[in-house]
C-alpha cells in the first residue's frame, strides 16, 4: 500500500496533465484533506496565479484572494488558514477551481463538508474548469445529488483521472 505522501505525489502528477490555466483557485488543506502544499508550490513555480478562499460568515459566501508565499494568513472559525488581502472581484479570470472532497462517485458527484460554499461559488465561475481531488478510497458507488449540487469536470485521485468527457 502506498503511503499518504506517495498518493499525494501521484495526484500532483495527474494534475500536471490537465489544462489548469494561469489563474487557479485552490484550498489550503487541513485535517484529512489531500495536501495542497506541493500543488500550490508547483502552480506558483509554473507561473500561475494562485487564489485561496476566504469565507464571509455574514452571508456564507466564499471569495478568492491572491496568494503569494509569505503572505499573511489567519485561522478562521472553520479552522482554515485564510488570506487577509483584498479579494479578486473579476471572477471570470479564474481558469480552474480545485475542490476538496469528502467522497465522490463515478458520475463525478461530490460530497463536501456540508457548508455549501462551493455550491454557491461554482455558479459564479461558469467558465472555470472544476476539479475535485481526493484519495481513491474516497470513491463510493453512488451519491444522491441535491438540486444545488454541481458535478465536476474531473476528479483526480492517486489512481488516476476520472472524467465523463
Amino acid at each position: 500500500m502506498r503511503t499518504r505522501k506517495e498518493k499525494e505525489k501521484k495526484i500532483l502528477s495527474y494534475l500536471k496533465t490537465l489544462p489548469l490555466g494561469k489563474h487557479v483557485f485552490i484550498y489550503k488543506s487541513m485535517r484529512s484533506e489531500v495536501s495542497t502544499e506541493e500543488i500550490i508550490e508547483w502552480l506558483l513555480h509554473s507561473g500561475a496565479a494562485v487564489y485561496l478562499p476566504r469565507i464571509d460568515a455574514s452571508d456564507n459566501s466564499m471569495q478568492p484572494h491572491i496568494f503569494n508565499p509569505g503572505d499573511p494568513l489567519e485561522r478562521s472559525s472553520f479552522g482554515m488558514e485564510e488570506p487577509v488581502n483584498e479579494p479578486l472581484f473579476e471572477l471570470s479570470l479564474l481558469s480552474c477551481v480545485i475542490i476538496p472532497l469528502l467522497a465522490f462517485d463515478p458520475q463525478l458527484q461530490r460530497l463536501g463538508y456540508g457548508g455549501g460554499f462551493y455550491d454557491r461559488f461554482l455558479p459564479r465561475t461558469p467558465e472555470a474548469l472544476r476539479i475535485g481531488i481526493a484519495f481513491s478510497e474516497q470513491m463510493v458507488d453512488r451519491l444522491e445529488p441535491l438540486e444545488t449540487d454541481i458535478p465536476l469536470d474531473y476528479i483526480v485521485t492517486d489512481s488516476g483521472i476520472h472524467s465523463l468527457i
